[in-house]
């Protein structure tokens, strides 16, 4: 047998081989999932240990401290330590967020941003280009102007 005739061979089986693997993934697409959810929960126990105190719990604004404005529901807040120091909250799912020395003080900064940045943007919602237009959006689930 040549070299390029094991060659073919292999590349064949390895073929065959990728087949047979995508139809038992398709038949299997539950058990995939499964896998993988079991596999993000492994990843985040392993977080919590390899990280401790570290990951922070949910944090929802309930309350905006502006008689003009109604929140519509809690607005949901991350807050990660900087790794410069501090502390740095983000609204999610936007690229809304505030630095502050401590957790309250940068969910403070981030509740003042909000309510500047809706007012701006407001003012002429239909020229706002792709980013702020997403954050628009955001904001708008979540606020309502008198």
């Amino acid at each position: 047998m040549t070299q390029a005739s094991t060659l073919n061979t292999s590349a064949a089986t390895s073929i065959y081989a990728l087949g047979a693997i995508g139809s038992y993934c398709d038949r299997n697409a539950r058990y995939a999932t499964a896998v993988t959810s079991q596999a993000i929960t492994w990843l985040e126990w392993a977080e919590d240990i390899l990280y401790p105190g570290q990951k922070e719990e949910p944090t929802c604004i309930i309350e905006l401290d502006d008689e003009r404005y109604t929140l519509l529901e809690p607005i949901p807040v991350e807050v990660d330590r900087d790794p410069e120091g501090g502390w740095v909250a983000f609204v999610r799912n936007s690229s809304i967020g505030m630095p502050g020395e401590s957790r309250e003080e940068a969910v403070s900064e981030l509740k003042g941003a909000i309510l500047d940045i809706y007012e701006v943007y407001s003012e002429e919602p239909t020229t706002l280009g792709p980013g702020p237009a997403r954050e628009w959006s955001v904001l708008m689930r979540y606020i309502s102007h008198h």
